[in-house]
């Protein structure tokens, strides 16, 4: 990320010129991307993230004072001995009863290092490192109505702004953090703009830009802000969500309230070992005495608790949005800061809770009410100012609670007397709620739209369809079926959806197959982690096609309504993005994953005891955290980065196309590849391969020269090493700091473990056929399926005589693969494209086409899947992918745009009967042509998608 350089700044605002008087933005190249994306920057002139003075690090100051002049930099540990046993015994959960038993060993009397004692000793050492705040307890009292006594309820916090300090001042996140907006687009036209992290969402944008003296144009309209000249803005990202702590008995209930800032890159929040979200609190969980209460009374006592708890943990917040505060990073840059609500992450009934409206009912972010969830637009927005209006009339209106709930039904809101956000500057709790991939997307549409499915095909049919989706990489096997599944989970419906579309193929009902397409194109797109004018074009598209279609279900009588909260809830996911940023940077689900660390192992270490369990969980935690900063503090001492991981990153680089560095088989002759793979023509296509090779690589050098003479060794002679898988590093074509996507395809013969014997399994990969593709790249573009059969290498005493004697690279790995015909125009109503084994024409007909290509030139594996007729399964299950599929089809989940695609594939195999044969040969890859694989022939491919085809579906993996 592109941030300005410090600079010296004078004490008082500088003059501007007239000319000055608009913002100035500053082009830069982001020289990370593969294409030129511009940035446009706002220099520090203008004010954004301007540094007012520079002052010792606070990081430094705390651990120096710890030294007291000593030169023990583990200080307060004796020695680095000591603090890594410390550190070794709380990042493990050794109790403190094991470590006083581990201290009483007779080694341990001895000359070791280790200086203390036992664990009060330990404990008390760690005590004395800074952390993120001091853990408080704090009493709140409520009055429900209709009762005469206050109910008390503990809510245990620590200080947001200690905490917000403690971030921003983390050595960790100096190099990443962002202090001021950015538009970036994709090209110097500015024509598409694209979206990613916080800061290059209208919200910030529009925060930053001082009124009286900037103005930027965005999609067509003015945004302006109102922060004093020289604001840095800090997003505050809050999320809240209940969770159990109790596994099989007891009723054991966490509430976590967590913080986080939008200054901290996305890709750095999401992961839990950066430790970027912070947990501030616990909220009550005791429950409302109920005696003497109405249902209303009680249920309006529980979100006046809410609200009350999370008022007395944000309050600091608050109070520091309206006059700014100083901050200090790492290097003693100081800026005054404005800690501002930007979004709130919570499920929908939740949000509903935070925003005082109705649950089932109304939406939080809009005015619409239910008989309109199912239409597709979006209501009025709702506004703040007109919330409270309507709560202080309410109550100044009537007398009893009953008689304002009945004044606030019409406008879709509960009374709150005072909710936290009141009075908080710049805060709009509306605009702040934001989408929700897992409760929203796979745990709400995605479920329902499982539902409709199984009314239309049918129960049995469905269960026997995904039945026969065969186990593959990154793919869940539903052996039973999916009606079975009980309290399913959000990874449950994730994996159900990767396959849900092709199971629906062939259904009569073709308009919900276009439907179910439509809404998995958008949960998929919705979840990109860049974002493009184009790519948010297309979400609009995709759910206004499911609108389109979306009768059917009502029609068949799959869905009793439409109208569901969570299935209008998409029609706000454009406009977040584009305020906020993309999805990932606010998914519940790294609240639910935060859950873990933050309340379920702190409870496990417990002692279990109800009045016990959270003070002991805070001084656990605090702990735990003192022992993260340090060696953060550490790490950074050393100009290093410290990884929090228990299983340290492997230094090895990943290769696009990678194998084991030991081969699975050794010295495999011809006969035992062509009986253990079923690779019939390895022989007769190994010959030509090399000799294509030598050629072509020989040209590259000595154009117009033939290449000298050479031999090949009778291939009966040698042997030769196979293995069993080959990995796919694929790099994420989105964002420079996306993991690459890791898949797998194997070629492996049938062999025993240990445990049990293994069946062949041989999988469809993907194959650049011109051998000048790149990996992640170019879509479906020169790209051919083939059934993959063996992964060999040449020996290397026949790459010596050829390909070094005659001074040319070696061709490295090798496959052989059977080819599948060419793809064609894909199915209109899937999306999917047909393909079927490509076979040999005259006396061979009922041989396989096949070809050799280098390793390099596989891209990812294939998804297969039967395409079957409405109510008939129509194959056995006891065939597989390796024997008798003659008929596919193939399903690529790709956006046409193509900037910036997240398509990746896992494998599956399935089966298929019947059916005739299209007999066609594919190009071989350039630098593998062999001349048998163009003289054979192309017969005319069959069109139309017949019920006895198959599927190969490229699915997008999780993320």
């Amino acid at each position: 990320m592109d941030i300005d350089p410090p600079v010296d700044e004078p004490a008082e605002r500088p003059a501007l010129s007239p000319t000055d008087r608009r913002t100035r933005v500053e082009e830069v190249i982001d020289e990370g991307d593969k294409q030129a994306t511009i940035i446009d920057k706002y220099p520090v002139v203008a004010g954004a993230g301007m540094i007012k003075r520079t002052d010792a690090s606070p990081h430094q100051h705390a651990y120096d004072a710890l030294r007291d002049g000593n030169t023990n930099v583990y200080s307060p540990f004796a020695n680095r001995v000591e603090w890594e046993i410390a550190q070794w015994v709380k990042n493990e959960g050794i109790s403190d009863a094991a470590f006083d038993r581990f201290c009483d060993l007779p080694s341990m009397r001895n000359e070791n290092g280790l200086r203390v004692e036992n664990a009060r000793q330990l404990n008390q050492k760690i005590d004395q490192l800074p952390g993120y705040g001091a853990w408080q307890q704090r009493t709140i009292s409520i009055q429900a109505e209709g009762s005469t006594q206050l109910q008390s309820h503990e809510v245990f916090y620590r200080d947001p702004m200690d905490c917000l300090r403690a971030l921003w001042a983390d050595p960790a996140f100096q190099a990443e953090l962002m202090v001021s907006p950015e538009m970036r687009w994709f090209s110097k036209s500015r024509t598409i703009r694209m979206y990613l992290d916080m800061n290059t969402g209208d919200w910030w944008n529009a925060k930053q830009v001082r009124a009286a003296h900037y103005t930027i144009l965005t999609d067509s309209k003015f945004l302006q802000g109102n922060l004093p000249f020289g604001a840095t803005v800090v997003p505050i990202i809050i999320s809240t969500d209940k969770t159990e702590l109790s596994m099989f008995s007891g009723e054991a209930a966490a509430y976590p309230i967590y913080m986080t800032i939008g200054n901290i890159p996305s890709y750095i929040r999401r992961q839990p070992s950066r430790r970027a979200q912070i947990l501030i609190g616990y909220l009550p969980v005791s429950a409302i005495d109920k005696t003497e209460l109405t249902d209303l009374a009680a249920r309006n006592a529980r979100a006046q608790l809410f609200h009350e708890a999370v008022r007395a943990i944000l309050e600091p917040l608050r109070i520091a949005a309206a006059s700014g505060v100083e901050l200090t990073d790492s290097k003693g840059n100081v800026r005054d800061a404005f800690p501002l609500l930007a979004a709130y992450v919570a499920d929908y009934p939740e949000q509903c809770l935070v925003a005082c409206t109705r649950y089932g009912s109304r939406c939080p972010k809009c005015d619409i009410g239910r008989d309109a969830f199912a239409a597709g637009i979006a209501g009025s927005p709702r506004i703040v100012e007109e919330t409270l209006a309507r709560i202080h009339d309410a109550a100044a209106a009537n007398d009893s609670l009953s008689a304002i709930d009945e004044y606030l039904r019409t406008f879709g809101i509960n009374y709150i007397p005072h909710p936290f956000w009141e009075g908080w500057p710049h805060a709009d709790i509306h605009l702040s709620i934001t989408p929700d991939i897992l409760h929203q997307l796979y745990q709400g549409v995605i479920k329902h739209l499982t539902a409709w499915a199984t009314t239309i095909v049918g129960e049995a049919e469905l269960d026997a369809r995904f039945k026969r989706v065969l186990p593959a990489y990154g793919l869940r096997y539903f052996k039973d079926g999916i009606s079975g599944l009980q309290r399913v989970s959000g990874l449950e419906h994730k994996a159900i959806a990767k396959v849900l579309l092709g199971c629906l193929a062939g259904a009569p009902q073709k308009d919900a197959v276009r439907a179910a397409r439509a809404l998995l194109d958008f949960t998929y797109l919705a979840q990109y982690t860049c974002h493009s004018t184009d790519t948010l074009a297309m979400m609009d598209e995709s759910l206004a096609d499911f609108h389109k279609y979306k009768a059917v279900f009502l029609n068949t009588g799959a869905a009793e309504s439409l109208d569901l909260p969570k299935l209008h809830s998409l029609v706000h996911y454009v406009p977040s993005i584009r305020l906020f940023g993309t999805t990932d940077g606010y998914n519940t689900e790294q609240t639910e994953r935060l859950h873990i660390d933050y309340a379920k192992q702190a409870y496990g270490a417990s002692n279990h005891r109800e009045n016990d369990i959270f003070p002991f969980m805070c001084t656990w935690l605090e702990r735990r955290e003192k022992m993260f900063k340090f060696a953060t503090h550490l790490a950074d001492e050393n100009n290093t980065t410290y990884v929090a991981l228990k299983r340290k990153p492997s230094g090895r680089p990943r290769l696009p196309v990678d194998f084991a560095k030991a081969p699975n088989g050794r010295s495999r002759t011809v006969r035992q590849i062509v009986a253990e793979h079923g690779a019939v023509s390895f022989a007769e296509h190994l010959v030509p391969f090399i000799k294509t090779y030598v050629r072509t690589e020989w040209a590259k050098k000595h154009k117009n020269t033939p290449v000298p003479a050479y031999t090949i060794p009778a291939l009966d002679t040698i042997g030769f090493d196979t293995w069993n898988k080959v990995t796919f590093n694929t790099p994420d074509v989105q964002t420079l700091h996306a993991p690459d996507t890791v898949d797998v395809a194997f070629a492996s013969p049938a062999h025993k473990t240990k445990a049990k014997t293994l069946p062949a399994r041989f999988d469809p990969v993907m194959v650049e056929i011109n051998g000048d593709g790149v990996a992640g790249e170019g879509g479906m573009e020169g790209i051919r399926a083939g059934q993959l059969r063996v992964l060999f290498e040449i020996p290397e005493h026949v790459q010596i005589s050829i390909f070094d004697r005659l001074h040319i690279p070696r061709p490295g790995k090798l496959a052989y693969l059977e080819w599948f015909s060419k793809l064609g125009a894909p199915d209109e109503v899937t999306g999917m494209y047909a393909v079927k084994r490509s076979m040999r024409s005259g006396n061979r007909a009922s041989e396989r086409q096949a070809c050799i290509v280098e390793a390099i030139d596989l891209r990812r594996s294939c998804h297969f899947i039967v395409k079957l007729g409405a109510r008939d399964t129509g194959i056995p299950l006891h065939l597989n992918i390796n024997r008798r599929i003659v008929q596919f089809i193939d399903s690529t989940i790709v956006t046409v745009v193509g900037r910036v695609l997240q398509s990746s594939q896992n494998e599956q195999s399935s089966q298929s009967t019947g059916g005739s044969a299209a007999k066609s040969e594919p190009a071989a890859p350039a630098a593998s042509r062999a001349p048998d694989a163009r003289e054979q022939p192309e017969q005319p491919e069959q069109t139309g998608l017949l019920p006895s085809s198959g599927f190969l579906q490229m699915s997008p993996s999780p993320s």
